[in-house]
């Protein structure tokens, strides 16, 4: 174990182990060094290397070591791995490609932690690299193919490969240090082999244009710099690869094919030869709304208006809202207001605050005679909140509406009338309106038909716009399970459809979302609210599935998502 003088409490956790480990602790400028030190403070006949964040699968070391006993010409062994979060969970999967010169020439073939070598790699090749700053352990595979090395590899999982803020996988985020990334790998192919492949000239000209600033989602003169950029490095690696015009034209189709792959599976990437008065708006209209918390610059919120009289009707049902609040007095008027406002006489409003100190309390002093119940004192939380609201509600229809959020005009006449219309549906729920703070509009969500089965992937119901019957909350027990902080919606939302209720999504925008940097939504959806998330899934689906699954499952609604949003925005479909 080679520690790189780290100052947390790395070195005490390496103290516990001393009776079965070799450990050191030296100041090292790269990756590369520390694991060279290792190798040679290292006895075994068998070698590898795991970087601290990564973890071997178990019985891994046991299946190499049989298969190197029983293989004895093999030098190499690799299998596959799996990329994984902060908490084991996986994310994806790394499925090793058989290792030929070809394919290592155009990718790297496997996970660094899956491989395993025998001494005598080192003996005959030497160690690793140490001016390799971003992918030495690419520059030691293509040293071993390029040496007539012998691979083998082995068809099951070896490693875990961990994913998480600030170690190197993550770096994919960053345009700059991918584009670094791809210069060093393609000096690395020209070093180690005579010719130089048009896929990595190609990938060397993009990461180029894009670490001088041009980007290939929207700047017009990416594709003017990405065919120089290369032209200019393969002059420099001096292997004369693109000396003749057919090798130019091949370089240009293979960009061409490239980008028109790329906008195959987002068409959005073409605006970029639009300029940028047209293109910008176009590249807007193509984005898929849906999960993303603003689509445009704030503008005046414009809603349907519609709404009833005061008049009681005899079979006019009543409905009861509650809103948990704490210390969001700058909204909690405008919330109010939105749900008072809406004249509808049979309405039983409560409010449960949280002992509020920013002024609440005396905001719904203000308001106490619009109230059937209001309370402001600790609790538990937003979830023990709207369990305390609801002991106070008799209402046949019920719903809760957060503290800065708003509901639309006329949305409650609309939901009795729907409810009386279509007896079989149990919750309902509309369209969503984002606002900022200032109560600005900035996007839309349109969402397409109810699909049941993806509710248990993802969260897509608006929580402000979701109504139910008295009935439907009896049947899951009429309590919100008070053991979630940040997704209680979605695991109410998944009781109502393990009870076998019926969901409508209803043509209508019925509220407005408000976005801020203070909200529960974007304050710990990473943290809370994603183990929360990992819960549910786990407990519906049986297992934490992969982002791949994830978007397997996500794209035929998000297909669904992007023609109703399309279909909306062009005036073809209208909602209110």
């Amino acid at each position: 174990m080679v520690d790189g003088v780290s100052d947390d409490e790395s070195r005490q956790i390496l103290q516990r182990y001393d009776d079965c480990i070799t450990w050191t602790s030296e100041s090292d400028h790269c990756q590369a060094q520390a694991v060279n030190r290792g190798f040679a403070q290292s006895r075994g006949e068998i070698l590898g290397w795991l970087n601290s964040d990564d973890v071997f699968q178990p019985g891994a070391l046991r299946q190499v070591c049989d298969f190197f006993r029983s293989h004895p010409d093999v030098d190499v062994v690799y299998g596959n791995a799996d990329f994984i979060d902060e908490d084991g969970d996986p994310i994806s999967p790394y499925r090793a490609r058989r290792c030929r010169r070809s394919g290592l020439l155009r990718r790297i073939s496997f996970c660094q932690p899956a491989v395993f070598f025998r001494r005598r790699i080192i003996e005959r090749y030497g160690l690793l690299d140490e001016s390799v700053m971003y992918r030495p352990d690419y520059e030691y595979w293509l040293r071993l193919c390029h040496g007539g090395a012998k691979f083998a590899q082995l068809t099951v999982q070896l490693a875990d490969c961990r994913v998480h803020d600030g170690n190197r996988c993550e770096w994919a985020v960053n345009s700059r240090l991918i584009a670094a990334e791809k210069l060093e790998c393609t000096n690395l192919i020209a070093k180690r082999f005579d010719v130089l492949p048009t896929r990595w000239l190609i990938a060397s000209g993009q990461a180029m244009a894009e670490l001088h600033g041009h980007d290939r989602i929207s700047s017009i003169s990416y594709d003017r710099n990405v065919l120089p950029n290369a032209l200019r490095e393969a002059r420099q690696l001096d292997r004369g690869t693109l000396t003749q015009f057919s090798d130019f034209v091949r370089l240009f189709c293979n960009h061409v094919g490239r980008e028109l792959m790329a906008i195959l599976r987002r068409p959005h990437v073409a605006t970029r030869f639009l300029p940028n008065a047209l293109g910008r708006p176009i590249q807007r209209f193509l984005r898929r709304k849906i999960f993303r918390l603003k689509h445009h610059t704030p503008r005046p919120l414009a809603v349907a208006t519609d709404r009833r009289s005061d008049r009681v009707d005899s079979d006019m049902p009543v409905i009861s809202i509650v809103t948990p609040s704490f210390n969001q007095v700058e909204y909690l008027s405008h919330t109010i207001e939105s749900i008072v406002n809406q004249k509808y006489a049979q309405l039983e409003y409560i409010v449960q605050d949280g002992g509020s100190t920013d002024g609440s309390a005396q905001v719904l002093e203000n308001h106490s005679y619009q109230f059937k119940h209001w309370c402001s004192a600790p609790d538990g939380g937003q979830s023990q909140a709207i369990n305390l609201g609801m002991q106070h509600a008799t209402g046949e229809i019920m719903a809760f509406l957060n503290s800065d959020d708003i509901l639309l005009p006329g949305s409650l006449d609309y939901v009795v009338e729907y409810f009386r219309q279509n007896p079989a549906i149990d919750v309902l729920y509309g369209h969503r309106v984002l606002i900022d703070e200032s109560g600005a509009e900035i996007g839309r969500w349109v969402l397409p038909p109810h699909d049941d089965k993806l509710l248990a992937w993802v969260d897509y119901i608006p929580q402000e716009t979701m109504f139910w019957r008295r009935s439907a909350w009896e049947t899951i027990g009429a309590k919100i399970d008070e053991s979630f902080h940040f997704a209680l919606d979605w695991d109410l939302i998944l009781r109502f459809r393990a009870a076998g209720l019926r969901f409508a999504r209803v043509p209508r925008f019925l509220g407005a979302f408000r976005v801020s940097d203070t909200q529960k939504t974007n304050q710990f959806i990473h943290s809370v609210g994603r183990l929360e998330m990992k819960r549910l899934r786990k407990q519906h689906l049986g297992r934490v599935p992969s982002n791949r699954e994830m978007r397997r499952a996500m794209r035929p609604y998000l297909r669904r998502h992007w023609l109703f949003d399309k279909l909306y925005l062009l005036g073809i479909i209208k909602y209110q």
